[in-house]
């Protein structure tokens, strides 16, 4: 009797299209040249990070083509990119560094135009809280990290 594994797919790379973001902006990610040598096709790719806490947190569910767009959450985040065979098998990309910020002055006036004279907003990814507070008759915005 001879037993084959299955073995993760390889060979290929995956790139994100930008790696400054500005809140709720998707980047795209692009995956390309992964084979199987099982010929377990077709390939799912799927975007997340890990989280100390909960683990693996995706951002987007397996994707059957290798170009996607994802919309990260605020905060500092190490994304990587699941390439599944049919059969489970799975091989991880290599961490890419994203830093999600709010973007100027002017879009945190806008995203707070409705809730009155002063208005405060807190953020979270779940590993990083993000305050704001903002007054609307001076657009000053003051934002800090916890």
């Amino acid at each position: 009797i001879v037993v084959t594994g299955n073995s993760p797919p390889t060979s290929g790379s995956c790139a994100l299209g930008a790696t400054d973001i500005a809140f709720g902006d998707a980047t795209e990610v692009s995956c390309f040249d992964w084979l199987d040598a099982q010929e377990n096709y077709p390939l799912a790719f799927q975007v997340g990070y890990d989280d100390a806490s909960v683990g693996f947190v995706q951002l987007s569910s397996p994707q059957g083509t290798g170009v996607f767009h994802v919309t990260p959450p605020l905060g500092e985040l190490a994304i990587q990119v699941r390439i599944h065979d049919s059969f489970g098998s799975a091989a991880t990309t290599a961490p890419i560094v994203v830093s999600v910020v709010l973007a100027d002055d002017a879009d945190v006036a806008e995203l707070t135009a409705d809730l009155g004279s002063q208005a405060s907003l807190a953020l979270s990814n779940g590993k990083y809280n993000m305050n704001m507070f903002f007054r609307k008759e001076t657009s000053q915005s003051i934002y800090w990290y916890e």
